[in-house]
């Protein structure tokens, strides 16, 4: 797929992006979430710098990206047991 450059802008800065189309809805909708985000921050915290709540936002993206990690992780295990379990049962019914 064709890539293309689009402008995201987040804390007042733009970033050009080289993206694919199947993946703009999803950068634009990042982009507009982590620029919220840093706005409800800088208006709570104003003595705070700007690189700081980046760096808490960041923070608290990668936090959020490790617990669903782990969650699918442990999904993706009970599944497998399931599924196990299941072919026991089919094969005791034969």
């Amino acid at each position: 797929m064709e890539e293309h450059i689009i402008k995201v802008k987040i804390a007042d800065r733009v970033y050009p992006q080289k993206v694919s189309e199947d993946k703009e809805a999803a950068i634009r909708k990042a982009a507009r979430k982590v620029d919220d985000i840093i706005s409800e921050y800088s208006r709570k915290y104003r003595e705070v710098s700007q690189l700081d709540i980046a760096t808490v936002v960041a923070l608290n993206a990668a936090i959020e990206s490790e617990r669903l990690s782990e969650k699918l992780q442990q999904m993706e295990k009970d599944l497998a047991q399931l599924s196990a379990d299941l072919q026991r049962y089919v094969d005791s019914l034969k």
